[in-house]
């Protein structure tokens, strides 16, 4: 699940570099707080995935 939200960000960042590269100055602030928000939503998915792994964990110890 990490890795998929690694390739995910790598993904989003790369095309918002390319964007950024390719559009005019006055959108570089738009395109820069979509990648700004894009690391926030990998920030808030890898807290995700590590509540899933403990409760994984807890139900894994409690059934044996």
């Amino acid at each position: 699940m990490l890795a998929a939200i690694d390739a995910n960000l790598k993904a989003a960042v790369a095309e918002l570099d390319r964007q950024i590269a390719e559009s005019e100055a006055d959108k570089h602030p738009a395109l820069v707080a979509l990648k700004e928000a894009a690391w926030m939503q990998e920030e808030r998915e890898r807290v995700q995935a590590d509540h899933f792994r403990r409760d994984c964990l807890k139900a894994a110890r409690s059934y044996n």
